[in-house]
């Protein structure tokens, strides 16, 4: 059971909760046309206010789910991530959208049950659930909030919450933006509790335009993260995740590559993991076969990219270019204890760990 950290609605710092600034914010098309502006910093409530201005209705407006104490350049400083709070993503993807929002609303009233402080939005194809709970130390301290991910998965029943809890890459639509994949152009919408047993048409209809209410914060607990084991104690395996192109991931690289903007390492990564896979390790290659594994990796990419919400500022050209310096660098892939567990990007314990790693 997960265990509640009780603080009084009086003494909840309101900065937890609103837009922390400066923040990193993008506008992009869909992958059709592949276009996009560069990454951008907002440093105030106003720069951001003219930035969604500028590309609502034109192009999906997005923010980064989590808050970040440092920049550099156009980019957070992955390192300086905020994590006190679970991102909870629904899908139905090709299934209906009454199956996603029926694990909404089991979830929400579990929360509710909880008295957990969570806010919840439609996205315009899905659903998005923000749980507050007290702030782990760092990228290295996120598996405690994948453990709560675990939790909540068991309270649903339509297998719709998306396993990507934790990468500090991630991007959401920011609220009373237009999701321009969705067929009607629905708006993302804020929620509030009393919707939670309204029909999926309802919610629909409220989409349609903006909705713009007073913020709700519902409950009045910060979630105490479930304590966990270090990794090297685990028994438990994360299962080897479905495969999106014709080679395999270990979690960790599948879950910080399947979102909306991986970061740059975790694409170097998994260029990296690939290029190790192909050439049985070896760093001395002729050039046909860095060129033909090369080509092989663009093709996985390629596929991975292809993935709804994934990858959305997709290139063709500059992955190109930097997959034939990776692998004409003969650079390996990165080892459990040494960069993906104190990176942060460790799930839980899978078949490459220890073994595979040393």
């Amino acid at each position: 059971m997960i265990k509640p950290l009780i603080q009084e609605l009086g003494m909840l710092r309101l900065k937890e909760y609103e837009l922390m600034f400066p923040r990193v914010v993008w506008a992009g098309s869909t992958k059709n046309s592949g276009f996009g502006t560069p990454r951008m910093i907002v440093s105030n409530k106003t720069e951001y206010a003219n930035f969604i201005k500028a590309y609502n209705n034109k192009m999906n407006v997005y923010t980064t789910v989590y808050d970040f104490k440092q920049f550099r350049g156009s980019k957070q400083v992955d390192a300086s991530v905020i994590v006190n709070r679970a991102f909870l993503d629904f899908d139905s993807h090709n299934e209906p959208i009454e199956k996603s929002w029926e694990d909404v609303q089991l979830v929400v009233k579990k929360l509710i049950e909880f008295d957990y402080r969570f806010t919840y939005f439609f996205s315009g194809n899905g659903f998005h659930v923000f749980v507050y709970g007290v702030e782990t130390k760092g990228m290295s301290n996120i598996r405690p909030v994948q453990a709560f991910w675990r939790e909540v998965q068991s309270w649903t029943k339509n297998g719709t919450l998306d396993g990507r809890v934790i990468q500090t890459s991630r991007l959401r639509r920011i609220p009373n933006t237009v999701n321009m994949n969705s067929d009607n152009h629905y708006y993302c919408i804020p929620l509030l509790i009393s919707d939670i047993d309204k029909s999926v048409e309802e919610i629909l209809d409220m989409a349609i335009t903006p909705r713009l209410i007073p913020r709700e914060e519902n409950g009045n607990k910060l979630v105490e993260w479930p304590d966990i084991k270090p990794i090297q104690l685990e028994k438990a395996v994360i299962d080897i995740p479905e495969r999106k192109g014709s080679l395999p991931l270990i979690p960790c690289i599948y879950s910080a590559i399947m979102v909306e903007n991986p970061s740059h390492e975790a694409r170097v990564y998994l260029v990296q993991w690939y290029r190790d896979m192909l050439s049985l390790g070896n760093r001395n290659l002729s050039e046909e076969d860095k060129n033909k594994i090369s080509e092989m990796i663009f093709q996985e990419i390629e596929k991975i990219a292809k993935e709804d919400d994934v990858w959305i500022d997709w290139d063709e050209s500059i992955t190109r270019k930097s997959i034939n310096y990776i692998v004409n660098g003969g650079y390996n892939a990165p080892h459990c204890d040494s960069a993906l567990i104190p990176k942060g990007y460790c799930i839980g314990r899978c078949w490459r760990y220890p073994t595979g790693d040393e």
